[in-house]
């Protein structure tokens, strides 16, 4: 059991310092940023750390180059070690192995010890092969901003540092990245610092990215040229802008037309959702040139469309609200209608006749009843009612009491008889009944037709005739 605890105490205690460690500030110089030497000597540069921990603190300096040997003045600081919230220096020191005369960029590093924190610098070195003769060794600062409006216009400013007494009678550079190509060419005096600003202006329509900018120099002296390469810069393009709209109504009868224009006044793809309200009946006569939907919002039934702009792209779509079939059906219908009603015939007449007596089985008299309704409010006059009788039956003569007698009853002999009744008018939504009785010669076993009955009439003084049903008996089983 006291074990587990000291095991528990000492797991805290780790995690404490952990976290101690991990919180822990440190700030590293290196005096000068440039160094001249000849082959065979050191490069001497001051080095100087400080933390804000509440106890001493051990930091490792070393280099990842190869071909440098890094030592430093006393050789124990290659591991410095620096009093609680204080500040330490050290002479550092840089000797080339292998490399000849040049221009060179050195890494140095200082690492917190016992975690992942750590400072990493280059440094400059130029090497010449003997005391009075110079190898080119310039250094080089730049200045970009890190986000770039593409409307604006921007500076980059490249600072150029002669860091010994070689007169640089031709010194080219030379700004590069996918959206950059800046050339300039210069000359630097022994020991000369020169500024140059690169005025910088890209395409309103370049869309957003992630950029990096490469400065390389190209030294011309004595009869050779040196290069230097500036570690890459990175930069980023931002965006901009929104997609705008103007609408132009154009309205006629019954016919609305709106012009949408689109416009994607950014860098980069825009989407847009446009929305125009619509009940349901409207969005039936709404159209459009280009693909929407219908939806249901808090502000009632919309039409939607989704519009997806490139930079600096104009889109127009057009969309019509028609109402004009709607009203053209409704005219037809109205026509049709009236046409209807006007070409109807006004008087309806329905023929029905119902079996009175019967004869060996087989029907033998019949009651014939026709009727006729003014379905107008209008008078029907000067009306001639005509109805067939086959030739198998006959006519009784006895009319019931209070029957219309028919005005004439003709015999056609094999045609059979006609009966005819003239009626001088038929007032507004009257209706009239005749009846009549006929006798068949023979009993009838089977079915029995008889033909419709016509009505010739004058409706508004004009002529017209109407037919009655054609009724069908059949006799008894």
């Amino acid at each position: 059991m006291g074990s587990a605890r000291k095991q528990l105490l000492w797991l805290c205690l780790a995690l404490l310092l952990a976290l101690s460690v991990s919180a822990i500030n440190f700030d590293v110089t290196i005096e000068p940023e440039s160094r001249t030497i000849i082959v065979g000597q050191k490069a001497e540069f001051n080095l100087t750390v400080s933390h804000d921990a509440n106890t001493k603190q051990f930091f490792e300096i070393y280099s990842s180059e190869v071909q440098w040997d890094l030592s430093t003045i006393p050789s124990r600081d290659r591991i410095l070690e620096v009093p609680a919230k204080g500040t330490k220096s050290t002479k550092l020191l840089l000797r080339p192995l292998y490399l000849a005369s040049g221009a060179f960029l050195v890494d140095v590093t200082v690492k917190l010890s016992g975690t992942n924190q750590y400072f990493r610098k280059n440094v400059q070195i130029g090497i010449a092969r003997e005391k009075d003769e110079y190898s080119p060794s310039v250094f080089t600062k730049v200045d970009i901003p890190k986000k770039i409006d593409p409307r604006e216009e921007i500076t980059i400013k490249v600072t150029l540092d002669n860091q010994n007494r070689l007169w640089i009678p031709k010194l080219d550079v030379k700004i590069r990245s996918e959206l950059i190509n800046k050339d300039y060419t210069t000359s630097l005096k022994p020991l000369e610092k020169k500024e140059i600003d690169f005025k910088i202006k890209l395409d309103e329509s370049t869309p957003p990215q992630k950029d990096s900018l490469q400065i390389t120099l190209f030294a011309y002296s004595r009869n050779k040229t040196v290069r230097f390469d500036v570690p890459g810069i990175p930069y980023e393009v931002l965006g901009f802008g929104k997609v705008s709209d103007k609408i132009e109504t154009t309205k006629r009868f019954l016919r609305t037309e709106n012009k949408i224009t689109f416009i994607n006044t950014g860098n980069g793809i825009q989407k847009r959702t446009f929305k125009m309200p619509a009940s349901f009946f409207a969005r039936i006569f709404t159209s459009s040139d280009h693909p929407f939907y219908s939806t249901r919002t808090s502000e009632g039934r919309m039409i939607v469309w989704e519009i997806v702009l490139g930079p600096k792209e104009t889109k127009v779509i057009e969309v019509t609200r028609n109402y004009r079939p709607f009203f053209l059906i409704i005219i037809l219908a109205i026509i049709a209608s009236a046409a209807y009603m006007v070409f109807r015939t006004p008087l309806i007449i329905k023929k029905a006749a119902m079996v009175v007596e019967t004869k060996e089985g087989g029907i033998s008299e019949l009651k014939v009843i026709i009727s006729m309704v003014n379905r107008t409010n209008y008078p029907i006059r000067d009306l001639l009612v005509m109805d067939k009788v086959p030739k198998i039956a006959e006519v009784k003569s006895d009319f019931e009491l209070g029957t219309l007698r028919p005005t004439n009853i003709v015999n056609a002999g094999d045609k059979g008889s006609l009966l005819k009744w003239k009626i001088d008018a038929l007032g507004p939504k009257e209706e009239r009944i005749l009846s009549y009785k006929i006798r068949t010669k023979l009993s009838i076993l089977g079915g029995f037709r008889l033909p419709p009955t016509k009505i010739k009439f004058k409706f508004f003084n004009y002529k017209r005739s109407t037919f009655s049903n054609m009724e069908s008996l059949f006799g008894p089983k």
